[in-house]
């Protein structure tokens, strides 16, 4: 379940919350890396120095033209990039 890496890695997170998110995921279309996302993953690494797994949701999110649902502050720097910041 390769599309669980960022989600279900986060420090601290117990076993119904990993639960719920597995869940979640379940209901979610994945989308698999092709040329074009590796591209702008590359080009958004080097341009924002943006660790690999958000550099990775970004060029997904940009290249879907979709937005980009987190509480991670650091989309909300990215430009050309619809996100909602939501606070835990």
């Amino acid at each position: 379940m390769p599309n669980s890496i960022e989600l279900l890695s986060f420090p601290g997170l117990s076993e119904n919350e990993s639960e719920i998110i597995k869940d979640f995921l379940s209901h979610c279309k994945i989308i698999d890396l092709i040329s074009r996302i590796i591209t702008i993953t590359i080009d958004l690494r080097q341009s924002c120095k943006l660790k690999l797994p958000d550099a990775i949701i970004a060029a997904t999110a940009k290249f879907l033209n979709i937005p980009v649902f987190t509480a991670d502050k650091v989309f909300g720097d990215l430009k050309d990039l619809n996100v909602i910041l939501f606070e835990l």
